[in-house]
């Protein structure tokens, strides 16, 4: 799939919000949410899916780390 399932927004080098933009299916379990920040700076940021009837319908920030580009993005394992 080429499209991001999560996307995240950030302000002066932290999370400040994920924005989900495919809800995918049949998460029977919660994936692992792993934040990439291509320039290696980034670092800390902890986010945690809310899984509701097998699809992912929030993210909470756990953590907002720091160091983050504006191209960092979120894997979903």
């Amino acid at each position: 799939m080429d499209q991001q399932l999560l996307s995240s927004f950030i302000i002066n080098g932290k999370i400040d919000s994920v924005i989900i933009n495919f809800v995918g299916q049949e998460y029977f379990s919660s994936p692992d949410l792993e934040v990439i920040d291509p320039t290696g700076l980034g670092a800390g940021a902890k986010l945690r899916p809310i899984i509701e009837n097998g699809k992912i319908v929030d993210v909470e920030i756990v953590n907002e780390g720091i160091g983050y580009s504006k191209d960092t993005s979120i894997n979903v394992k």
